[in-house]
């Protein structure tokens, strides 16, 4: 990246001279103004690079496909899912070097900087760490900003202590730094507002670039009003999902509650991403081998969708099937004559754990559905 601090400064030698005379003229008088009173004046000038003197490099990756080095990442969810969690499984795979959970390979053991305002260090992150087999000694945590000897500790701001923040990243050559939640270091930031939240976040990938480390800004979700785009539904201006290289939602799976889903809804830096399923047990972040179909809007479309159609599908099939197996043909008829959607009593077969099985043989065969209970008593 090019680094505005080491470009000299420029000089009236560098300023050219406008062929036109009258114009030329009027840039010799500016000039003149220049030196009044002794003083020369600066005047900003453009800084640019012809683009065959930028050298073309690949992205490097800190979790190959998933989180770019020198790169902003946004992580968004709603409430309680479980966005700390899976930046603090990452941050314990970062310290160990350990492979990562879709088989990628790691690079070896690196330092991680966390900045977390809404989870005690004690009794809250660092139980997590130890139950995920972290290296702690390579983990550290942000308390606050000393900004004078004599003065005491201030709260961390990106806006005033981006520069420490920096020094902090060189000086133990960390790979990654999470900022969770990224609202909670923006005081006095009107994060409705495009250009306020840009102010904030160009530097911030600036100084990502520079240090080579990965950055993991975490985000809430908004209520939506039914919107199933991500970005949208990001809490604050549209800025965040943009200034942004990949952007994850973390969802709760609709066919099964206790699972969670790790979703790319901007990818921008890399063909194609895969999601990854995830459970919470025993305080630590379980990854899931299963393979991921869905997609973020989808997953937000269904979490939308009237609970009580679902419920009311499972009842349904629950009256359907309470005396044996029905064919498949026969579970759609009935459905659609009781006014359920397909797709909504698809998802009520699996919350209700309904197996599925073929029955007879050639043309007399047929795929049924039976309750597992019945299933067994049968």
């Amino acid at each position: 990246m090019l680094d505005f601090r080491e470009l000299p400064t420029p000089t009236f030698a560098d300023a050219p001279i406008d062929a036109d005379p009258k114009r030329n003229g009027r840039a010799r008088m500016d000039r003149a103004s220049d030196h009044s009173d002794g003083v020369r004046a600066f005047k900003p000038r453009i800084l640019s690079r012809c683009m065959s003197d930028v050298p073309a490099t690949d992205v490097g990756w800190l979790w190959p496909n998933k989180i770019p080095r020198s790169r902003l990442t946004l992580l968004v969810g709603d409430g309680g899912l479980g966005k700390s969690f899976v930046t603090l499984a990452i941050a314990s795979t970062v310290s160990t070097g350990a492979h990562w959970p879709d088989g990628e390979n790691n690079d070896a053991a690196q330092t991680v900087v966390l900045l977390n305002a809404e989870d005690d260090p004690s009794d809250t992150i660092r139980r997590r760490l130890d139950n995920m087999g972290a290296a702690c000694s390579r983990i550290h945590t942000i308390d606050g900003v000393l900004r004078s000897e004599s003065g005491d500790p201030g709260y961390f701001s990106l806006v005033d202590d981006l520069r420490p923040l920096e020094r902090l990243i060189v000086q133990h050559d960390a790979a990654l730094c999470v900022v969770d939640p990224i609202g909670a270091y923006l005081p006095n930031v009107d994060t409705h507002k495009d250009g306020s939240v840009r102010a904030v976040l160009g530097p911030l990938a600036a100084m990502a670039e520079q240090t080579a480390c990965a950055v993991i800004a975490v985000a809430h979700l908004n209520k939506g009003g039914g919107s199933n785009s991500p970005a949208a539904r990001v809490s604050g201006s549209l800025a965040f999902t943009n200034a942004a290289r990949m952007c994850w939602l973390v969802a709760r799976d609709a066919d099964n509650d206790s699972t969670r889903l790790l979703l790319p809804y901007k990818t921008n830096i890399v063909e194609r991403a895969e999601g990854i399923a995830f459970v919470i047990e025993d305080n630590a972040v379980q990854w899931l081998t299963d393979r991921v179909e869905v997609t973020a809007e989808s997953v937000l479309t269904e979490s939308t969708e009237n609970r009580t159609e679902r419920d009311e599908a499972i009842a349904f099939l629950e009256q359907l099937l309470a005396h044996g197996p029905v064919s498949v043909a026969e579970v759609r008829r009935a459905s659609e004559a009781d006014g359920h959607s397909w797709r909504t009593v698809t998802r009520a077969k699996k919350s209700l754990h309904v197996n599925s099985a073929g029955e007879g043989y050639g043309k007399s065969g047929r795929f049924v559905w039976a309750l597992e209970t019945v299933a067994h008593n049968g």
